[in-house]
């Protein structure tokens, strides 16, 4: 996976990886 997603999604959302992961997850399955 992309590092460079995660860590815009983390300064986006300062959370914890998990949830940076489960966001993730859940927009790629909205698109």
């Amino acid at each position: 996976m992309a590092m460079t997603n995660n860590q815009r999604f983390i300064k986006y959302y300062p959370k914890p990886w998990i949830m940076t992961r489960i966001n993730l997850m859940a927009i790629e399955r909205k698109r």
